[in-house]
């Protein structure tokens, strides 16, 4: 059986040592840096789902939608950040602004909604994740009343 020494095994035990503490410091860095860069991306996320939802409102206001409203729903739930509830007079006005929104938000933003709903029916629901866009007839805002329904949330901009 060849002859070990102390020293060189001791060496290598220090060797050894000294790699694992210099792996744990490199993760203890990654994570950090991994939080950091998390937590700047949920940031950027929620200044985006806002510019999202300013961006809605604007491009409802520029085809007359009427009594435009963008409620903050963050510190209620986590279905949705925004909620913009706006009214057309008519079919071809809620296809109009559903059209605008949708276009527009597509070219600046680069995003695509889930649609839920057509014009014919009186309720579009653009849903951008974050932002959530309802386009009303005047017969179907009544009836529904989201508002209403959710009061609790900080209304941003009211725009009759």
């Amino acid at each position: 059986m060849p002859h070990v020494s102390n020293d060189s095994t001791s060496s290598r035990c220090r060797r050894a040592a000294i790699l694992v503490e210099s792996d744990e410091k490199i993760y203890r860095e990654m994570s950090h840096n991994s939080e950091m860069k998390e937590g700047a991306l949920i940031q950027e996320q929620a200044v985006q789902a806002t510019e999202i939802a300013r961006r809605a409102v604007t491009l409802a206001e520029d085809k007359q939608a009427s009594n435009i409203v963008l409620l903050d729903l963050r510190r209620l739930n986590s279905v949705a950040d925004y909620f913009v509830i706006c009214t057309g007079g008519s079919e071809r006005q809620l296809k109009a602004i559903t059209e605008a929104i949708d276009e527009g938000l597509a070219r600046e933003y680069d995003i695509q909604p889930r649609i839920e709903g057509t014009a014919d029916t009186g309720w579009v629901l653009l849903d951008y994740g974050d932002v959530v866009v309802h386009i009303f007839s005047v017969e179907l805002r009544d009836r529904y009343r989201l508002e209403r329904l959710w009061s609790k949330a900080t209304p941003v901009v009211v725009m009759q």
